[in-house]
């Protein structure tokens, strides 16, 4: 993923958190930078860090550590933090570190830090895992969204070994279902 450097010293950085596919204190689980250390220009190279071009550069290999029991997938990600380095605001639930939707009640919405909202970005994957477990080879989530039980949207990009251009497809993961996946460009 390349966010462009101006985006990344902006304070926008103060408003998101940070794990990496490392673990370092040996809790078993994947690293979490705060965002406060985010917007005093973190960078663990080569997983991430600031390219020549001012992109922002997110690597995560296929072995590592992972940030829950229920994931067999290392990541290398941003989330956005609406407690802004507030601590005392929790990071999951409806409170004001997170966005709902604006079809949940209004004593939901009230107790969000925002309802509804868009995201934009500029994202170029520019190398993927060639070899290891097939499941992984290839594959990159690029964006999801997640909810109490559930995440209503994955947005993946793979390319195979021997594919010229790749595939972009999405899920949409049905709380107690099966996903639904949906190609956009190419077949996953």
């Amino acid at each position: 993923m390349v966010i462009p450097i101006k985006e990344r010293i902006c304070h926008c950085l103060y408003n998101v958190s940070k794990n990496l596919p490392t673990d370092s204190d040996k809790n078993g689980k994947a690293d979490s930078i705060p965002e406060v250390n985010l917007a005093s220009k973190f960078e663990y190279s080569p997983l991430f860090y600031t390219a020549k071009d001012g992109g922002l550069v997110f690597a995560a290999p296929n072995k590592g550590a992972t940030t829950s029991k229920n994931t067999k997938y290392t990541r290398t990600e941003l989330r956005e933090m609406l407690r802004k380095g507030n601590g005392r605001i929790k990071t999951q639930g409806v409170n004001k570190n997170n966005w709902v939707f604006g079809s949940i009640h209004s004593s939901g919405q009230r107790k969000a830090g925002a309802v509804d909202g868009s995201l934009e970005a500029t994202v170029a994957v520019n190398r993927v895992s060639t070899t290891g477990d097939i499941k992984k080879v290839g594959r990159v989530i690029i964006g999801q969204i997640h909810a109490i039980k559930d995440e209503p949207i994955r947005l993946y990009y793979r390319k195979l070994p021997g594919n010229e251009k790749g595939a972009i497809y999405f899920a949409h993961e049905i709380n107690g279902g099966d996903d639904i996946w949906t190609n956009m460009v190419g077949i996953r």
